[in-house]
């Protein structure tokens, strides 16, 4: 995440992020560039530019799926925003479950994206918990400085005292006033701008 901040520093944010509007029509969701976005943050920007598309469940999930294999590794927090898009998706299908097959139908949507993971449904549901966690301790997670299974068991700690431990772990005491970032996004000619999920500690 280091060289990623500043690389943004030096030179900005050179390819856009993905984006679709949420569908209750508030906002915007990340499908791609939340690594970027991230970085953006802690480099200070203000705004990113990012590409909205309109995009059902099963097309996010494969737009997700592209761009993490333009990476050589994938990050514990790239794989649960997968792998929630991705149980998402089974369950609004119904029963018209697409690329699932017949006896597969009534299982639960976690056992079904655990299979093809090749990973238990139990550890699908704690890559799950991830999604949970301040960026400040989800950071933590993608660079290995804290372990996959005390960040699930922080996961269920309310986000503000998440940030406590976040700054108590860091020894910084100015995170708390971390604000969500405002994002560009380019919509063909026209550019709108657009906050982005709960980012940071507030």
């Amino acid at each position: 995440m280091q060289e990623t901040v500043a690389s943004i520093k030096a030179n900005g944010v050179m390819v856009p992020g993905l984006a679709r509007p949420e569908k209750d029509g508030n906002g915007y969701e990340l499908i791609a560039g939340h690594r970027r976005h991230r970085g953006s943050e802690l480099a200070g920007l203000e705004e990113m530019p990012f590409i909205v598309r309109e995009m059902t469940d099963h097309e996010a999930v494969q737009a997700m799926k592209d761009s993490n294999k333009q990476r050589e590794q994938t990050l514990p927090s790239e794989l649960a925003a997968l792998l929630d898009l991705e149980v998402e998706d089974i369950k609004h299908q119904g029963t018209r479950l697409k690329g699932v097959a017949e006896g597969d139908i009534g299982k639960r949507s976690v056992e079904i994206v655990g299979e093809a993971h090749d990973m238990n449904y139990k550890k699908v549901m704690r890559y799950l918990r991830l999604n949970s966690l301040v960026p400040e301790l989800l950071d933590k997670v993608d660079e290995k400085k804290m372990g996959f299974m005390p960040a699930v068991e922080l996961s269920f700690i309310r986000p503000k005292n998440q940030c406590l431990i976040a700054v108590s772990i860091d020894g910084e005491h100015h995170g708390l006033s971390k604000k969500p970032a405002m994002v560009r996004a380019s919509i063909g000619a026209r550019t709108i701008a657009f906050r982005c999920g709960n980012y940071g500690c507030i």
